[in-house]
């Protein structure tokens, strides 16, 4: 007469098959990640943007207030966060990336808007032009909203970016944020 299966057997059988799986997670592979997309210089550009930078901000021709910019790498590199006005109410976030051959920036405006800007050609290698293309939360007939951004190199530790904005399809103003890299400490 056969003998019924004991709980120790079953205990011991499912051991058993959790070392089978686990195994075979360890030895497993990595799944692939998918490939980055093709980096255009100017986006290599804005990589080397990464740390503290310091200066001033403001409407451009008026008297312009101290200002605290960072840049960081996100999403395994494929991505640069801009944060302006760190630590004040006024914090606004810019997101930097590749989308096919174009480089494209989001930003997240205190306005409660996110105007998305692609980058245009430009024969000057250290100035990046940005020119609106849509975004969100955007009023039809207002259209306050950043429609242009450029970012001028001035040299590895000195940028300038100019960004203008829109009302009702017109530019109003202008705003110039002048940046020097903040030094690390080592």
């Amino acid at each position: 007469m056969p003998t019924q299966p004991t709980p120790r057997f079953f205990s011991n059988v499912a051991a058993i098959l959790c070392l089978v799986c686990a195994s075979s997670f360890v030895t497993a592979e990595e799944p692939a990640m998918p490939s980055a997309p093709a980096e255009s210089a100017q986006f290599t550009n804005l990589k080397s943007l990464v740390g503290t930078w310091q200066g001033t901000g403001g409407k451009e021709g008026e008297e312009a207030n101290p200002i605290v910019v960072t840049y960081a790498l996100t999403a395994a590199g494929s991505t640069v966060m801009e944060t302006v006005f760190v630590g004040t109410p006024m914090e606004m976030v810019t997101m930097y990336h590749m989308d096919g051959e174009d480089l494209v920036l989001t930003h997240y405006c205190m306005a409660a808007n996110q105007p998305t800007m692609t980058a245009q050609p430009s024969d000057n290698p250290n100035v990046i032009p940005f020119e609106f293309t849509g975004g969100a939360n955007i009023v039809t007939g207002q259209e306050l909203h950043m429609h242009r951004a450029v970012h001028t190199f001035i040299n590895p530790d000195h940028i300038q970016s100019r960004w203008t904005l829109f009302i009702g399809g017109q530019p109003d103003h202008t705003a110039l944020l002048d940046l020097h890299r903040t030094p690390t400490e080592e």
